[in-house]
């Protein structure tokens, strides 16, 4: 019998300026009524299913705080106001920010939602002065419910059936109806926690923990282990081992005080783990540990997959041991990403295949009671999910329990029964991405927030010391909410989000508390946005000369073959993607030439005069100007402009060198942009409408590259 662990991770990070008492973003109180209460609720319709449910105690604040009406966000005061009180400024925000959702599964569906997001527009850069002026209060209102609405579970609607009512409505509802709403988001935020309680007091479901604030925890304990997995990176220094025990001891005695006892078990922020942090779990009371399979594999000399994954192992530094366990990832990558574009009944039939091919592993290596760790996000797979995974979840559960050689169970109770015996000799000190931590250090954003972290930390310890107790831990819980990973997830240009600039803000005031509960002034750097400018990551970079026929097709697959490409759809977020006016970009040269592409997506029946403007930055300011539609019955041509002295652009060639069908190219010279081989150039590609900014891409940063010399193709096969 193969014995399977579901580990479901549930986390936000501290939205919470305590100042204020304003949450800046609402997604812990959305959540809650959708991902956080589905899935304890629906595993309750299955008494013999199990599962682990790893609450971060950031969240779990943060729940606390909105059942007990301690805080409030501008969202949910928006959406209580009546839709006739609210000022234009006011009606903005709302037709600006209610449509952040999964539009294909939490818009589309519903014909009258659609109707207002086909209204105020999809593409970027609406002038939301003007359309403000087009909805009515009406429609202001019907967006206030839709958005709340649509945030709703399953579970939910299932068990406040007027919720299925309004949407079945859709469309004029009623100031008495969007109270209705608010107060199912209310009920459910003050019961949420008690759900999870029951279970876990029967036993069903085990409750286990994070470091406090989502910290990742080897970079705190020391940022230069980082150069285990990567040594050539470059990383400032932070070490803290004290704010690594602290991190976790604080997780612990909250999830005590919340749920009534210890957690025997822990996923670390990201599952990032190192050797030197065993002590300190083993000294908080926690029993075992899960990270990714890479962790464990990439430090075996013969990998042996699955058959080295299906057990626990004992690990130990320094006299102290805990039991780790390794997550499936094919199986976890499966449920957040794959199945949520298939039926439930053949995702599901697909997911007992993968489990039937382990168990069979594990019975043909002698492997007693195997054991299946499948751990991924609790919340967000499920926003891609048809009705938030209702039939797959419900499937997976009932599928499983029928099988005879599959056993849901937790980690604790595996354990209690098949204790981890086989010493660990060793395990990489890594993260479940890529097995290493470039995602939150080494880029310049990502660094120089570390560097704010160590300043503040200096001040901090001098200022606290003569604090009053209760002042002095206020401040420093503040300090140690700046060192969540979720800062750092979206510096740097890994990812992006419509909300950058926001985390960019909580990072920064969560340090500037850490001043201000002493009663003393901030640091002024923190004043300065961590963002900035910078290359952003290509999709893929130029690796080699090119020639493509300017004729505005894609004449054959390989003339850009070796062209860089930025791929919009994947470095945009989910919801910019929609937005865009391109799929793709494209960039490559030969000796004498750059060539360009643009891959535009469909146009839309009422689109504006725009044009495409190519800004170059560096070394010299220039742009190349032509309109987004480039007519296919006129002469088709572009315009190059140079910066003069006097900060205006002067006309400097008219070229004809550009064609527009399916796509478009374009040619020039590096004569005419006064560039030489070696130069390093940056540009920005942004559409314009009568000399106004619609969109940039990238949305932050800039493309990069150098100038090809004769050396350039050697250069790229020595890579």
């Amino acid at each position: 019998m193969l014995n399977l662990v579901f580990l479901w991770h549930m986390h936000q990070p501290s939205y919470k300026d305590p100042i204020n008492r304003e949450y800046i973003l609402p997604w812990v109180r959305l959540h809650a009524v959708k991902g956080y209460y589905d899935m304890i609720r629906v595993i309750e319709e299955f008494n013999e299913a199990h599962a682990v449910f790893n609450l971060t105690p950031s969240l779990v604040k943060q729940v606390q705080d909105y059942a007990s009406h301690q805080s409030y966000d501008a969202f949910h005061e928006l959406s209580t106001r009546p839709a006739e009180d609210l000022s234009p400024p006011e009606r903005i925000f709302i037709i600006r920010n209610f449509f952040m959702c999964n539009w294909d599964t939490m818009v589309r569906p519903h014909s009258e939602y659609f109707r207002l997001l086909n209204k105020r527009g999809t593409r970027a850069g609406l002038d939301l002065h003007q359309i403000e002026k087009r909805f009515t209060d009406q429609e202001i209102r019907d967006l206030q419910v839709w958005y709340n609405l649509c945030w709703f579970g399953f579970k939910a609607r299932d068990d406040i059936p007027e919720l299925e009512e309004l949407i079945r409505k859709g469309h004029d509802f009623t100031e008495e109806e969007k109270v209705l709403v608010i107060s199912a988001q209310e009920k459910i935020l003050k019961k949420l926690l008690d759900c999870y309680r029951r279970n876990s007091a029967s036993g069903q479901v085990e409750l286990s923990t994070t470091p406090f604030y989502h910290p990742i925890l080897p970079l705190i304990y020391d940022s230069h282990l980082a150069l285990r997995a990567n040594p050539r990176v470059k990383v400032p220094r932070f070490s803290h081992p004290e704010d690594a025990r602290a991190q976790v001891d604080m997780a612990v005695a909250y999830h005590e005080k919340i749920f009534g006892q210890k957690p025997a078990g822990m996923w670390p922020s990201e599952g990032a783990v190192a050797p030197e942090l065993i002590p300190i779990w083993a000294e908080a009371g926690i029993e075992w540990v899960a990270t990714d399979e890479d962790i464990l594999l990439e430090g075996f000399p013969a990998r042996k997959r699955p058959e080295d994954l299906l057990k626990p192992y004992l690990a130990e530094f320094d006299g102290r041991q805990v039991a780790m366990v390794f997550r499936d990832r094919i199986l976890s990558d499966l449920i957040g990403f794959t199945y949520s574009r298939n039926p439930a009944e053949v995702a599901v039939s697909d997911f007992l295949r993968h489990l039937e091919a382990a168990r069979r592993s594990a019975r043909r290596a002698g492997i007693e009671h195997p054991l299946c760790a499948v751990i991924l996000d609790g919340e967000n797979p499920w926003e891609y999910y048809p009705e938030s995974g209702r039939d797959f979840l419900r499937t997976l559960y009932s599928r499983l329990i029928e099988e005879p050689n599959f056993n849901l169970t937790t980690f604790k109770d595996y354990l209690a029964d098949h204790p981890a015996r086989e010493f660990l000799p060793r395990f990489n000190t890594g993260s479940w991405i890529n097995h290493n931590f470039n995602i939150w250090i080494g880029q310049p954003e990502e660094n120089k927030a570390w560097e704010y972290l160590e300043q503040v930390r200096n001040d901090l310890e001098r200022l606290s010391a003569h604090a009053p107790p209760d002042k002095a831990r206020a401040a420093w819980d503040e300090f140690y909410a700046a060192q969540g990973s979720d800062w750092f997830w979206w510096y740097g240009d890994d990812f992006s989000t419509d909300t950058d600039a926001e985390y960019d803000q909580l990072f920064r005031t969560h340090l500037r508390n850490s001043y201000r509960i002493l009663n003393e002034r901030p640091a002024l750097f923190l004043d300065e946005p961590v963002i900035f400018d910078h290359p952003v990551r290509l999709t893929e970079e130029p690796m080699g000369l090119i020639s493509p026929v300017i004729d505005g097709r894609v004449t054959n697959f390989y003339e850009w073959h070796e062209a860089g490409c930025l791929d919009l759809c994947k470095i945009q977020g989910a919801m910019y993607q929609s937005l865009a006016f391109f799929e793709k970009f494209y960039f490559g040269f030969d000796l004498d030439h750059l060539y360009l592409r643009f891959d535009p997506t469909e146009p839309e029946a009422d689109e504006p005069d725009l044009h495409v403007r190519v800004r170059f930055l560096h070394p010299l300011e220039q742009v190349l100007f032509f309109p987004l539609r480039v007519s296919t019955d006129q002469p088709q041509r572009f315009t190059h402009h140079i910066l003069t002295e006097e900060g205006q652009f002067s006309l400097g060639h008219e070229l004809t060198s550009i064609r527009a069908e399916r796509i478009i190219e374009l040619a020039i010279s590096f004569e005419d942009l006064n560039l030489k081989a070696n130069d390093e150039v940056a540009l920005v590609v942004e559409l314009v409408e009568r000399d106004i900014e619609r969109a940039r891409y990238p949305r932050d940063g800039y493309i990069s590259f150098a100038v090809p010399d004769e050396n350039f193709e050697i250069r790229m096969w020595s890579v």
